[in-house]
């Protein structure tokens, strides 16, 4: 038995899986393939609430984690990201009637959809990023009504800008006690505001045996069901939670108002598929691992389409991931760098105009039909293939 949840405080708790050794960043850009190789890593000890079906790293340490370093995880780049991300503020500006509003981003990094949402309803915004780096903002930051703070979020700083509207996109998963954030984000709108809540869907990944979402960075793993628990937890109302991005994320959306907190367990079946899909992924990396030194073997040249991190999870914890020559990423700023923990070195994709790899590994499969419209523009004959 582990510790109790940190997420509900259930006591009723176990361990799943262990992974001796994992990069503790996954975003980090390294300059030199030594440099990636030598990173530091740290064990993953991933345990399971049978009350919330809340997933984390018991083994986690914040102290490691350090995001002033050079770090880049952006999507943008992506066309599909791009387009979905542009829809996604519309629909929120439609469905909470953010207008002339006042709102708030928690860990914007560089205020693309922060910015969004203000243009897209003529809202103001305030970004809350501790660590922010002003050289590292978008372009459309200085077309919106929007400004950013280095500083770390509380409910009085909330309610001191006074906010209808908070969002928070890819933070609860970094945090080892959640529910401080979600009660702070509770405590600091006004009655009536709205919350918009995203995190990776650990649902898509179990169902998928994609055991590349495992990162040390990302100490909690939540499907939709628990996101809606710890929310009703915390006392909000009309909750909503779903996947969303072709499943990929799962996102939460309620409302403050005067509900009362609930901590009722979640369907044991769903606490059932977490641990039997989490046990899987074990024989899933053998048979990932297979068929890599299968193609290797066969004189078949591989690529990976895809450097950031899920790339890092994938290379490293495939046993025979040398069987891949290049990764490639659309990310400017990840080209001429390293993956962390393995060293493979991460190209543009012209690259592969010269290397001619015989198959390319789509490493995200959301952006499978992207990645083959851009082979066939760059006039590259290879098997998509998807693990």
């Amino acid at each position: 038995m582990v510790a109790t949840c940190p997420a509900c405080g259930s006591a009723n708790t176990e361990s799943l899986m262990t992974i001796p050794a994992m990069p503790v960043h996954v975003g980090l850009l390294w300059t030199s393939r030594d440099a990636a190789t030598g990173c530091d890593q740290a064990e993953m000890a991933l345990s399971l609430c049978a009350h919330c079906g809340y997933v984390w790293n018991a083994a986690f340490d914040i102290e490691k984690m350090d995001y002033e370093q050079d770090y880049d995880n952006a999507l943008h780049h992506s066309p599909k990201f791009a387009t979905w991300e542009a829809d996604l503020a519309k629909g929120l500006v439609a469905r909470h009637g953010l207008r002339g509003r006042r709102l708030a981003e928690i860990g914007p990094g560089d205020g693309r959809f922060l910015a969004n949402l203000a243009i897209e309803g003529g809202n103001t915004g305030i970004g809350i990023e501790p660590g922010h780096n002003p050289d590292r903002v978008s372009d459309l930051v200085a077309q919106a009504d929007v400004e950013i703070h280095d500083e770390y979020a509380d409910a009085d700083s909330l309610r001191g800008h006074e906010v209808d509207f908070v969002s928070s996109r890819h933070v609860l998963e970094h945090l080892p006690e959640p529910m401080m954030l979600i009660d702070t984000i509770r405590g600091g709108i006004v009655q009536g505001g709205g919350v918009y809540i995203e995190v990776p869907n650990f649902s898509w990944a179990l169902d998928r045996g994609a055991f590349e979402d495992l990162m040390y960075e990302h100490c909690g793993y939540y499907t939709p069901e628990t996101l809606a628990h710890l929310m009703s937890r915390a006392g909000f109302s009309e909750i909503v939670a779903a996947p969303t991005f072709d499943g990929l994320f799962a996102a939460v959306e309620a409302v403050v108002a005067a509900g009362v907190p609930h901590n009722d367990p979640i369907d044991p079946a769903i606490v059932d598929r977490i641990r039997a899909d989490v046990h899987a992924l074990a024989a899933r990396i053998d048979a990932v691992s297979t068929e890599f030194a299968a193609r290797r073997d066969s004189g078949q040249k591989l690529a990976a389409w895809g450097g950031g991190a899920r790339a890092v999870g994938l290379l490293n914890l495939v046993p025979d991931a040398d069987a891949i020559e290049w990764v490639v990423d659309i990310n400017p700023r990840k080209q001429g760098t390293f993956v962390t923990g393995t060293g493979h070195a991460i190209v543009a994709p012209d690259t592969l105009r010269e290397t001619r790899p015989d198959a390319v590994l789509v490493v995200n499969p959301v952006y499978t039909d992207e990645i083959a419209r851009m082979l066939t523009d760059l006039g590259v004959d290879a098997d998509l293939i998807s693990i």
